[in-house]
């Protein structure tokens, strides 16, 4: 469901906050990593590397539409 309201500034905050904690983890997991890897399929199952960062780029510009004032 969309949010309409503005958010707050402790809002904002705790976005960033955790958008940077999840970069620096993406960072220090792919570090070293080649666009080949990426697409490799995790056996037994799972999501791409590719998969899993575009979800990521998708819920963080989800929210970046809320958060701009």
């Amino acid at each position: 469901m969309p949010r309409t309201e503005t958010a707050t500034a402790a809002e904002i905050e705790l976005w960033r906050l955790q958008a940077r904690m999840a970069r620096d983890v993406v960072n220090a997991n792919t570090h070293g990593l080649t666009h080949e890897d990426s697409l490799v399929e995790p056996r037994p199952g799972g999501n791409r590397l590719n998969w899993v960062l575009g979800h990521l780029l998708s819920v963080y510009d989800g929210i970046g539409a809320w958060t701009r004032y």
